[in-house]
């Protein structure tokens, strides 16, 4: 009987440190940018600004994602001074169709190979929330209404605006679902420049500012 009881105990804590290992090491983890990429873009009917804006994402983890839905969340308080801590929540679009959920198949560990990274662009100007409500300043609204709306125009409407990267996807392996969330991003996160090809870091891209006083420096050595 002992020798029963102490290979169930033996069986039991075996079980438990295998899914522990599985559900601690080797599950999947995507991490997000810490920045915001603000690009330059060609303008079109449906989109008048000259900036994109993209976020760019990986898998970490040792297996892979399956079924991933994304879902970016904005989050502003306006107006402050009539309504204090009152917060508003809603979508950002992420296609041209305005849908406001992008999907990915399955996104593969970066340690597997390369080019297994996401950009993910924010369609701000599918936003319909600017153009409908008459109580965001006039500012917005023209250059909502003129499909020109950047980012930054967004991010400065009270005291500090977020915005929040929710991604939902299964484990490849258990089925689990789990979800992945970016960190808050605010208007100081957002950075002209592209994407490295291998990170999530973003080149910025010089300003003249900074380009004159590179070359002053030259001169002066």
């Amino acid at each position: 009987m002992s020798q029963f009881i102490l290979g169930f105990l033996v069986a039991v804590v075996t079980n438990i440190f295998s899914w522990w290992i599985l559900a601690r090491y080797l599950v999947p983890s995507i991490d997000f940018s810490h920045s915001i990429s603000k690009r330059p873009r060609v303008k079109t009917k449906r989109d008048a600004a000259p900036f994109g804006y993209w976020v760019k994402m990986e898998n970490r983890g040792r297996r892979s994602v399956i079924d991933l839905e994304l879902i970016v969340r904005l989050r502003i308080n306006w107006p402050s001074d009539y309504l204090p801590n009152t917060w508003t929540t809603f979508n950002v679009p992420l296609s041209e169709s305005g849908g406001d959920t992008y999907r990915i198949p399955r996104i593969l560990p970066v340690s597997k190979g390369k080019h297994v990274r996401h950009n993910i662009r924010l369609f701000v100007n599918d936003l319909n929330e600017f153009r409908d409500k008459p109580f965001y300043p006039r500012h917005i609204k023209l250059k909502a209404k003129k499909r020109a709306l950047l980012l930054e125009d967004i991010m400065s409407l009270g005291p500090t605006p977020t915005l929040q990267v929710l991604a939902f996807g299964y484990d490849e392996f258990s089925g689990a679902r789990k979800l992945f969330m970016s960190n808050l991003y605010t208007l100081d996160d957002i950075k002209e420049g592209l994407f490295c090809s291998d990170s999530l870091e973003v080149v910025e891209t010089p300003t003249p500012q900074n380009t004159d006083t590179s070359r002053a420096k030259q001169d002066a050595i």
